[in-house]
């Protein structure tokens, strides 16, 4: 899949995420994460480890490939920490996807990326 960075690097940051997951992009969404993050994909869990994350998100999207994404829920737990819920679905299963995102200077980078399977 093709991927417009300049039409990604145009979008605010909450929205970026959002279609970094849409586009299952592993990079785009390593480019979105905050320097101390933690990634759990059903209970494999990875911190501060872009590269490694980067492998583990891409065999992710690969084994379970994306046929409906709904976005559930966004919303802000204080000024420093925002949150996205979402429904990642496959041919075969669902999984949800909990999303953490934390303000670096005037930036919001995502702290923790969680996906578990329902």
């Amino acid at each position: 899949m093709s991927i417009n960075s300049s039409f990604i690097n145009q979008e605010n940051p909450i929205e970026k995420i959002k279609k970094a997951i849409e586009i299952t992009s592993p990079r785009e969404i390593i480019n979105l994460l905050h320097d101390d993050f933690e990634l759990n994909i059903e209970n494999e869990i990875i911190n501060s480890n872009k590269n490694k994350a980067e492998l583990i998100l891409k065999n992710f999207f690969y084994k379970q490939p994306l046929t409906t994404l709904n976005f559930i829920h966004e919303g802000e737990v204080n000024s420093e920490i925002n949150y996205i819920l979402a429904e990642y679905k496959t041919e075969k299963s669902s999984y949800s996807i909990i999303i953490f995102i934390k303000k670096k200077l005037d930036n919001l980078k995502i702290s923790r990326f969680i996906i578990n399977k329902e």
